[in-house]
């Protein structure tokens, strides 16, 4: 596959909010008619008096109300010089920069009060860019449009979520460098950001009724922050068991200290937090995490699924089924079978690539033991102790502990069970979603790795510009990485022949092959790993791995994405859930067959 030409195209629409207390100075305008209308005769008192109050300029408000319920000023589809931007996962805000040009955007940066921005990511086709370097096309309104610039906003106002990379609230407006080509630098983090730098206020929590389900939880306590009164809470019934959306505080789950003498479901602070620390953020992240539940932003609504779909990559879009993720069009992939993940080929379409592995330390895979004493016993001495485990099959090894490391055997390690304490919760089943949420978010790290490719569509055939699929990716989604051997290129003089050894044995059975190496390494086990992990025949490794980070940076000379993956959860820890059955009440904006995961083939949780 030869190299591919891109003409990528990023594009914002910004939002401001004016400060509507300023004023500015209106002198009073002259014209020969308004000359001629009040010129009195010479010399008079009149004459002496008129020309002191046309002196005297006056002071009016410098905006004006747009009579929209929308505060902010809009400007879409500009187009930046360059720029950066990250999503770092589901709990962390993503973090943006974008480059304007001062000449597209002259105003003071002490005239905004707040400001909010969208970024837009795409492509356009070749004859599209060269046609717009010459051709203006007229919308109305006096607005035109080039066809080498995506429109991000479209003529109703609506974005397209298919190029939407980035929704955020900006946290610095400037500063202005002025030079030969001044430039308006702004920077800010995605709408986590807004509840992370809001402190929670005494008593926002001491009135949430938790016997509700937990989507109408969270919106009750987002409804009363001043500045998501225009987001939306989603979430679908059928990704949870039988059906129903839990609650974090159902009767029977809490204790009377959590839900108040009179049993009704209200509540103070959630677990292991006083209110007096929390921000908005951390109260959403709290309560859903009772449920097993992850929440995250797409777009300007608020999503909140279980983690065991969201990390299973079950029901990639369902929320928005018209979405293109992760591609427009079936992909075929380097087999010549249909696939449904991205593909990235150190050699083809990547240009750097790092892998590593914890083989000690903290982010080994642990099995997570959650803990709770059940004080709802009327008599003195009856509190028990609620534990449960995530991965089942491993916590049996807990009864077999002796070594400090892993042992020679396989048996489990003491250290490598991480306990967790939390108050007020008696259901064994609630205790066992919490376990394996954790679980699924904490252990996913043993192996690490980067990327970076300045191609913009992953594998494939077809022409990348119609399909940039790489702009599109976020943080979960399942990345197949592998190297093509003949690309690994001639070695130096001081490098090792292995390598090139080995693309020169590719024709040779794997016997002959071993036994050519095991002749330069001097150890039969190490020539049958190399030969091995040369030809991907290792049945246990995996080459499909999870997206964990995600950096797009754009500019005059190129455009690159960059990004983290880490490895899923190795596949031995127990049965599949069964399906929940059909015909339950859901609760979700866009209804959709659940469809299992893309990894299902391979991987078999």
């Amino acid at each position: 596959m030869g190299a591919r030409r891109f003409y990528p195209s990023i594009t914002i629409a910004l939002g401001v909010r004016f400060d509507d207390s300023l004023h500015y100075i209106r002198s009073q305008s002259k014209t020969p008619s308004t000359e001629v209308a009040r010129r009195q005769a010479p010399f008079s008192f009149q004459a002496q008096q008129q020309s002191r109050l046309d002196s005297i300029p006056s002071v009016e408000p410098l905006f004006v109300s747009s009579g929209n319920s929308d505060p902010l000023t809009w400007l879409v589809n500009q187009v930046a010089r360059s720029g950066n931007l990250t999503k770092p996962g589901f709990r962390d805000a993503g973090t943006f920069r974008i480059d304007l040009g001062y000449h597209d955007l002259p105003i003071d940066p002490r005239l905004v009060k707040a400001s909010q921005v969208r970024i837009f990511a795409g492509c356009v086709r070749a004859e599209d860019f060269a046609a717009g370097v010459t051709e203006v096309i007229p919308v109305g309104q006096g607005r035109s449009v080039r066809r080498s610039v995506i429109q991000g906003i479209g003529t109703d106002g609506r974005s397209d979520t298919n190029l939407l990379a980035l929704w955020g609230s900006v946290d610095n407006f400037g500063p202005v460098r002025f030079s030969d080509n001044p430039t308006l630098t702004i920077s800010g983090r995605d709408l986590r950001g807004i509840f992370i730098s809001s402190p929670m206020r005494r008593g926002q929590l001491a009135k949430l009724d938790l016997t509700r389900p937990i989507d109408e939880v969270v919106k009750e306590l987002i409804s009363r922050h001043p500045l998501a009164g225009q987001m939306g809470i989603r979430v679908r019934a059928d990704e949870w068991p039988n059906g129903e959306v839990p609650s974090p505080g159902a009767q029977g789950n809490l204790t009377a200290v959590h839900l108040g003498p009179n049993k009704k479901g209200t509540t103070g602070p959630p677990p292991a937090l006083m209110e007096s620390k929390l921000n908005w953020w951390q109260a959403v992240c709290q309560y859903c995490w009772l449920v097993g539940a992850v929440p995250y932003f797409s777009g300007i609504d608020l999503i909140i699924r279980p983690a065991q779909s969201l990390y299973d990559l079950r029901n990639l879009d369902p929320f928005d089924p018209a979405a293109r993720r992760p591609f427009l069009r079936s992909r075929v992939g380097t087999n010549g079978l249909p696939s449904g993940v991205r593909q990235l080929i150190y050699g083809h379409n990547v240009s750097e690539i790092t892998f590593d592995r914890k083989l000690q330390g903290p982010d080994r895979p642990k099995v997570i033991e959650v803990v709770a004493l059940d004080t709802s016993g009327s008599a003195r001495g009856q509190g028990k102790l609620l534990r449960a485990f995530w991965p089942p099959d491993l916590a049996k090894q807990l009864k077999k502990l002796h070594a400090t490391k892993e042992s020679p055997s396989g048996q489990l390690a003491e250290d490598e069970v991480q306990r967790i304490p939390v108050q007020g919760v008696r259901s064994q089943a609630q205790l066992e979603q919490m376990a394996r949420a954790i679980f699924e978010t904490t252990a996913r790290f043993e192996v690490e790795g980067t990327f970076e490719t300045p191609d913009l569509a992953s594998y494939t055939r077809e022409d990348g510009n119609d399909d940039p699929d790489m702009l599109r990716l976020q943080v979960g989604d399942p990345l197949e990485i592998s190297v093509a051997a003949e690309k690994l290129g001639a070695r130096g003089a001081s490098e090792s022949p292995i390598a090139s050894d080995l693309t020169a044995l590719q024709g040779l059975g794997f016997d002959e092959a071993v036994d050519t190496v095991a002749q330069q390494v001097g150890d039969q086990n190490f020539a049958r790993a190399i030969v091995a992990t040369s030809r991907g025949l290792v049945v246990e490794t995996e080459s499909t791995y999870r997206c964990s980070e995600v950096e797009i940076d754009w500019g005059l000379e190129k455009t690159r994405v960059k990004g983290k993956f880490h490895n899923y959860i190795e596949a031995r820890y127990g049965s599949q859930d069964k399906p929940t059955a059909p015909g339950k009440e859901t609760r979700s904006s866009a209804v959709q067959v659940p469809r299992k995961s893309v990894l299902d083939a391979d991987f078999d949780e």
